[in-house]
């Protein structure tokens, strides 16, 4: 996700109802439309077997929930004191209470870590003369506690593809086989047979999407428009 200048004017919209996840950011850089850079997001979401989406990135009610039984676990079984023994260098023996303490503290900090590094949003930027950038934004990411519907992003680290226009052939949309099933999949073809860069290749968003993102690329980069 590439900041804007304060002063040009921002628009974000969802074109899908039935996709949430799907958000398309136009910064309008110069009074013409040609002047706009577009960036196609695709948020963290996965469908639930009732056919429902859900966030599948950062803390949720069940998260906290886990954290609080992990926490009541220590003060029950008075875990600080003995963290407290243990930075003290009061306690060198390794007997069971010991083990048990370790075993708290790295489970503990392994799952802080993990909803800590959620990716939040993937992103394609195609640049008119310039060439297609593919962004990966990991963080936290926290529902707002009047709305839950409602995101609050922190962006921590961030992976940037950058595929200059010389060594673009094309953009794709296809259908591979995985695993028992069938995927479409948005992709950059190279030039001179170095391969297919796969765009939102971690969260693997549906067709409607995909198809959505497929024609703005194809729009912006080979001035292709949709008929239908």
């Amino acid at each position: 996700m590439q900041p804007s200048h304060p002063h040009h004017a921002r628009t974000i919209t969802r074109p899908l109802v039935n996709h949430p996840q799907l958000e398309i950011v136009k910064t309008q850089l110069g009074p013409s439309a040609d002047n706009n850079h577009v960036e196609y997001r695709v948020f963290n979401f996965h469908r639930l077997k009732n056919g429902k989406q859900s966030r599948g990135d950062g803390w949720g009610l069940r998260d906290l929930v886990i954290v609080s039984i992990w926490v009541c676990f220590g003060w029950k079984r008075s875990l600080w004191l003995d963290v407290q023994a243990l930075l003290a260098s009061r306690r060198s023996n390794w007997d069971e209470q010991m083990l048990i303490i370790f075993g708290w503290i790295i489970s503990l900090l392994m799952y802080i870590f993990t909803k800590c590094n959620t990716i939040i949003c993937e992103s394609i930027n195609p640049l008119p003369n310039l060439g297609i950038q593919l962004s990966t934004i990991r963080g936290l990411s926290f529902p707002w506690p009047f709305k839950p519907s409602n995101r609050i992003y922190i962006p921590l680290r961030s992976f940037n593809t950058f595929i200059p226009l010389s060594g673009i052939s094309t953009t794709i949309l296809n259908q591979a086989l995985f695993r028992f099933s069938a995927r479409y999949y948005l992709g950059i073809v190279k030039k001179d047979g170095q391969g297919v860069v796969v765009a939102f290749n971690n969260l693997r968003p549906g067709l409607e999407v995909l198809r959505e993102v497929y024609h703005g690329v194809r729009e912006i980069m080979h001035e292709e428009y949709a008929t239908t």
